[in-house]
């Protein structure tokens, strides 16, 4: 499990390296970000000097999180080359900008993350806002000193002083996206755009598309003649997955669009991860862009990286040219630790019991019946009702309501993305066995297993049952690696 460790010689050489930037002043403020609940180690730290109003250097990745960094495109001039190289190892610039209206950072998510501001010296600017846009909607709020933000994988975040949504930046070194849901819940694709060189009169292409989703299974959709869908084409050689079945069985779907022309599809028969598009001009009079779309059947997956190139044009060999690239991450949960202290206890089971327990209500609009779901959390913590551990309880409740299907820790479809008890009992079992990590014992490790199977009333005889608890198992263990980062 990743831990963050503060030392203090690494504090006094932030200190020297900021008198080395800015020498003679101290910055007017500066905000430490915690994420999911840290209160030691900050992940990385913005804000500005007193000279000319300066942007201090954002710092990033010293504390072990490399997947949450700020990123800028431009660099000081006036620090020294082996200061500035050493920034940009760590995927993070300095603006060069001084007037304070246009000083601006974009803070790149690899991963869903509560944030905490916290400003260690000075005071924050009461008209410094973070925008963003998320399904489409562009957003904008201020951050305040003490609150919490919610970062969501691929998304980009601009902050600055006078920040709204007009300033919504993107970083152009980014290739991820998030994929996000639609408003009833379902996962949409990750699209990317296939770069076509313009060659005139040309009838067919073959485009190579090199996928690495890890051990999970792909496929693509298969038609008959009349374009129904009658299946999906799995890349391990086995039969055609019926529609019905394809959310238990593959993990990413991937198909190419591309108007005005015939697509065919077929997993290359030296490698599996390779998926060879054949596409040949029709009748079709058709405008638009050719695309590659990765749809995931299920949350909690590892990211999928695909890179294209084009083969062949006209059944005529050519130098392999990448078409596009992208990291398509999903949205999800990510850690253990509900209430945000930094640990994950038999407290943060309970919590999500008593969520469980209550019917996992959504927010209510009459402030004593919400004060009632938030209070309801904390039985049998032995926590006392104050306003400490009632700010634990409400950061465990919104982050349960916002990832509801996250925490079908088994991935079972059956579940139709509402939090069971059994899921409950995964949780408890696996934090009463003391949150193992993988062992290349066979033997310990499905007692691991099998463990997760006690209270469940699943007969954990059963293979189905016991590849249930193994998911389970890989999940849990996949948000605890997220726990005190």
């Amino acid at each position: 499990m990743k831990r963050q460790q503060t030392s203090g010689i690494w504090r006094v050489m932030w200190v020297v390296l900021i008198l080395a930037i800015a020498p003679g002043s101290l910055h007017a403020w500066q905000v430490d970000v915690f994420v999911n609940g840290c209160t030691e180690g900050p992940t990385l730290s913005f804000g500005e000097g007193t000279a000319a109003m300066e942007p201090m250097p954002p710092f990033s990745g010293m504390f072990g999180v490399v997947d949450l960094y700020l990123a800028n495109p431009a660099g000081n001039p006036a620090v020294p080359a082996d200061i500035q190289a050493y920034y940009h190892r760590l995927q993070v610039d300095i603006k060069t900008i001084a007037t304070r209206v246009d000083n601006r950072w974009v803070l790149v998510a690899g991963s869903n993350a509560r944030l905490t501001w916290t400003a260690v010296e000075g005071a924050i600017p009461a008209n410094f806002n973070i925008a963003w846009t998320e399904k489409g909607e562009d957003k904008s709020e201020p951050v305040v000193a003490g609150a919490t933000f919610s970062v969501k994988a691929g998304i980009t975040y601009t902050l600055g002083v006078g920040v709204g949504t007009a300033d919504i930046q993107t970083d152009p070194n980014n290739p991820n996206q998030m994929v996000g849901k639609d408003e009833q819940g379902n996962l949409e694709p990750a699209i990317i755009t296939l770069t076509m060189p313009s060659v005139a009169a040309v009838t067919s292409y073959t485009i190579s598309i090199n996928l690495n989703a890890g051990t999970t299974l792909l496929a693509f959709p298969v038609y008959d003649a009349a374009e129904l869908l009658t299946g999906y084409r799995p890349n391990n050689g086995g039969a055609d997955i019926l529609p019905a079945d394809i959310a238990a069985a593959a993990a990413w779907i991937v198909e190419v669009v591309a108007p005005g022309y015939d697509v065919a599809l077929a997993w290359d028969g030296t490698d599996p991860n390779v998926l060879i598009a054949t596409l040949t001009k029709n009748t079709t009079r058709a405008d638009g862009d050719w695309l590659l779309s990765a749809r995931p059947t299920r949350s909690g997956l590892a990211p999928l990286s695909a890179n294209t190139t084009l083969t062949e044009i006209d059944d005529t060999p050519t130098a392999e040219e990448l078409l596009g690239n992208l990291i398509a991450i999903i949205q999800r949960f990510g850690t253990l630790d509900f209430d945000g202290d930094g640990y994950f206890t038999k407290n943060d089971v309970y919590y999500l019991w008593n969520f469980q327990v209550i019917g996992s209500p959504v927010q209510s609009d009459d402030p004593d019946e919400e004060d009632d779901n938030v209070a309801a959390l904390l039985r049998f913590t032995g926590l006392p009702v104050n306003a400490e551990n009632l700010q634990k309880a409400k950061n465990a409740i919104d982050l349960f309501r916002g990832s509801s299907e996250e925490l079908v820790f088994d991935g079972n479809p059956a579940s139709d993305g509402k939090v069971k008890k059994n899921d409950v009992y995964y949780l408890w079992n696996f934090q009463v066995i003391g949150s193992p990590e993988q062992s290349d014992d066979p033997d310990e490790e499905a007692d691991n297993v099998a463990a997760l199977l006690r209270f469940t009333g699943l007969p954990g005889t059963e293979a189905a049952n016991l590849q249930l608890a193994a998911e389970a198992l890989a999940t849990l263990r996949s948000f605890l690696e997220n726990v005190g980062n």
